[in-house]
């Protein structure tokens, strides 16, 4: 075991790349929103940024236990996010201890977040991904492999792009297949 989820944020989802070919029988993608932030998050903390899985937050995020020491790292919309009651970067490598909590609270702007760890986590592989299509529940067990720590190294902090806020943009949208039913 890794982490216990202590209150579960808005929509929190364990991704990885996605499924991508079996849309065309209505089983849906998956897969990270903001796939650079989901690639960041797995480079920092040396997970493969092709396969890590991370945990997706959105908007709100959740409160999780630590039940074993772990190197995490979050990269993607400006969180409040806390270990242990103390505020953490983002875009950086940080270590969790047994009964320490990680508090990620709500997006100042932008819309989600991604929590990596090192060795990523564990859950099924089903049609060629671990993407979870259900969000965490209160209680949920999310298991990591444990690795070694000690001695290892980290990348340095990313440069964060700054906040795109107080602009406006015009979206051309058009209906896809799935939008003639």
């Amino acid at each position: 075991m890794a982490f216990i989820v202590e209150r579960p944020g808005l929509y929190d989802l364990l991704v990885d790349r996605g499924r991508v070919a079996y849309r065309s029988v209505g089983v849906p993608t998956g897969g990270p929103a903001d796939r650079t932030a989901w690639m960041l998050a797995n480079a920092l903390v040396g997970n493969s940024p092709e396969t890590g899985l991370a945990l997706e937050v959105t908007l709100t995020g959740p409160v999780l236990r630590a039940t074993a020491c772990h190197a995490c790292a979050f990269v993607g919309a400006p969180f409040a996010l806390r270990v242990a009651g103390h505020p953490m970067s983002l875009g950086t490598v940080w270590h969790v201890e047994p009964g320490q909590l990680i508090e990620i609270g709500s997006a100042t702007s932008g819309l989600r977040g991604y929590l990596a760890v090192a060795g990523g986590f564990d859950h099924p592989r089903i049609l060629g991904s671990r993407s979870a299509l259900q969000p965490l529940r209160k209680g949920q067990e999310l298991v990591c492999p444990s690795l070694r720590l000690a001695g290892r190294r980290w990348r340095e902090p990313l440069p964060m792009p700054p906040c795109f806020r107080n602009r406006a943009y015009l979206f051309a949208c058009y209906p896809g297949r799935s939008g003639r039913r």
